[in-house]
C-alpha cells in the first residue's frame, strides 16, 4: 500500500575547502496512509552555523518529523496519524567577528545561538512551536563555555505540554589535560502539572 525510504549523513561531515555541511537528511513516502516529504541540513562557515529541518504531508509514525524537530516529535503521542506542517531552524553567529572584526578562533570566539520552529497538525488540532536561546564561547584556546535553553510546546486535544532542557558546559585545558564541568535542567509542563 505504499512506499518509503530515507537517505542520512550519519558519523561524520563533509569539508568542503568554505564550508562543512555537518548534517543532512532527506526521507519520502508514499502511500495511502503515508504520504510526506521530510528533509534536515545543518552547515558550518567562516563561524557561521545555520540548521533547518521540514516536514509536510502525514505520517503514522512521530519519527518522520524527527527530521524537522526531534523535541516536537518527543511531545506528540504515538500511534496517532499527523497530518500537517513542520519547520525550524537554528543560526550561530560568531558576535566577536560581527561586533569586533576579530576571525572567529579557538584565541577569541564569541557566539550567540537562536532558534524558532512552528507545527500545525489538522489532528486535533495540534498546534506549537520551539525556540532556542544560546551563547558560546572560547579564550586563549584553554577555556570554553556553551549555554543554551529549548522549550517546544504543544496544544493538542485542548491540553498544553510543553519540555525542555537548558544547558551548560565548561572546560579548561587542552585535549590530554582537560577539565570540564556540564550541567542539564529538564523541564516539563503537562496540561498544569
Amino acid at each position: 500500500v505504499g512506499v518509503s525510504g530515507c537517505l542520512e549523513l550519519t558519523g561524520g561531515e563533509i569539508d568542503f575547502q568554505s564550508f562543512k555541511i555537518t548534517e543532512f537528511g532527506v526521507a519520502m513516502a508514499i502511500g495511502i496512509d503515508e504520504a510526506y516529504i521530510a528533509a534536515k541540513a545543518g552547515v558550518e562557515f567562516s563561524g557561521y552555523e545555520m540548521a533547518a529541518g521540514i516536514f509536510f504531508g502525514r505520517t503514522c509514525t512521530p519519527e518522520p518529523i524527527s527530521f524537522c524537530d526531534p523535541d516536537v516529535a518527543a511531545l506528540l503521542t504515538p500511534g496517532t496519524t499527523f497530518s500537517g506542517v513542520c519547520i525550524y531552524g537554528e543560526v550561530w553567529l560568531p558576535i566577536s567577528q560581527i561586533v569586533l572584526g576579530i576571525p572567529p578562533s579557538c584565541l577569541f570566539r564569541v557566539s550567540a545561538g537562536v532558534g524558532a520552529g512552528t507545527f500545525v497538525f489538522l489532528e486535533g488540532p495540534t498546534f506549537g512551536g520551539s525556540m532556542l536561546l544560546g551563547v558560546s564561547g572560547e579564550a586563549i584556546c584553554l577555556v570554553s563555555i556553551e549555554g543554551s535553553i529549548k522549550m517546544t510546546g504543544v496544544l493538542q486535544d485542548g491540553k498544553l505540554k510543553a519540555s525542555g532542557s537548558g544547558k551548560f558546559e565548561a572546560c579548561v585545558g587542552v585535549a590530554f589535560i582537560e577539565i570540564c564541568f556540564n550541567a542539564t535542567v529538564k523541564m516539563t509542563y503537562d496540561d498544569g502539572n
